[in-house]
């Protein structure tokens, strides 16, 4: 049997292949976006039905195939059961999931994009999702990629969201 690696990551996207599979694209911090099958996932009682959907973060057990990656097992660690709840939550959590999607490359260094996608699902799953904050998640990562990964993650992605928050809040008061 071929090795089997584990990584930290949260599945951005699911869909669905022939009867009871799933492919999976999974954001991880070892080894950025990769393609993943969940085989039998769709099954009443597999153990990879309920790691097997957006949102789920947590350590993913693979094995490596010709193009892609194999899921063995999963541990999850958050669901993000609260964003599920509300529909406006799980918009904005599925658009951000997509554009970290579209933002990332197969196999490549993507440590700093996961924190940012897991902060902005954190903040949006409690009850206060406003328009002000729109944009702010698109520019934290625009900003990592158009600096050639010379992107200070936390300080400098801090420090923009309160220069944003105080413009925001001048401009539209509530």
């Amino acid at each position: 049997m071929t090795e089997q690696i584990t990584v930290t990551g949260m599945v951005l996207s699911t869909m669905p292949i022939g009867d009871y599979d799933k492919r999976l694209t999974i954001l991880t911090i070892q080894k950025g976006k990769i393609s993943a099958f969940a085989r039998g996932a769709k099954r009443p009682n597999s153990p990879l039905l309920g790691c097997s959907q957006p949102f789920c973060f947590g350590e993913f057990t693979l094995y490596e195939g010709h193009s892609s990656y194999g899921v063995a097992r999963a541990e999850i660690r958050n669901y993000f059961g609260e964003l599920r709840s509300e529909l406006n939550a799980v918009s904005y959590g599925l658009y951000f999931c997509e554009f970290a999607q579209v933002m990332t490359e197969e196999e490549n260094d993507a440590k700093a994009v996961l924190p940012i996608c897991t902060d902005e699902l954190n903040y949006h799953r409690f009850d206060h999702i406003h328009v002000r904050w729109d944009g702010l998640y698109e520019v934290g990562l625009m900003r990592r990629y158009a600096s050639g990964d010379n992107y200070e993650y936390k300080e400098s992605y801090e420090r923009a969201w309160k220069e944003e928050e105080k413009k925001i809040k001048n401009e539209h008061p509530r």
